[in-house]
């Protein structure tokens, strides 16, 4: 919940990976200076490659796994910058490159806007 609330007071990067930290000037971020200590390693990453580096983490860490989504997200974030959305769109963007399987597949879930739904009690498989 803190996490969902920091996001919205912070910058956030191409994917919707928020920094969670605060910054007065947002909308000028190249230029701003941090105005304190990050709470997560992970802000060593570009942020070209924040998106990458969750896919294959969490390939790694459930490698050979079936979960659901809400046990991954809960078992997974902690320490870690990610909320909700970007692990649904990391394991949606798995899926698409065939790299876990999640049940129900893509073709039976709904499409809400324009966009592929992903619901917490979908099963994800990790390949070994």
């Amino acid at each position: 919940m803190m996490k969902a609330i920091m996001a919205t007071h912070s910058v956030v990067d191409a994917d919707g990976i928020p920094y969670l930290e605060y910054h007065i000037e947002k909308e000028n971020y190249a230029s701003a200076v941090p105005t304190q200590l990050s709470l997560f390693e992970i802000e060593e990453i570009k942020p070209a490659g924040r998106m990458k580096y969750l896919k294959e983490e969490i390939l790694q860490h459930f490698k050979g796994k079936s979960v659901t989504v809400k046990d991954m997200v809960e078992e997974h974030h902690i320490n870690k910058p990610y909320l909700s959305r970007n692990y649904k769109e990391a394991l949606k963007q798995l899926e698409r490159e065939t790299k876990v399987t999640i049940n129900p597949p893509a073709r039976e879930r709904r499409v809400v806007k324009g966009v592929l739904t992903l619901a917490d009690a979908c099963t994800v498989t990790f390949p070994n």
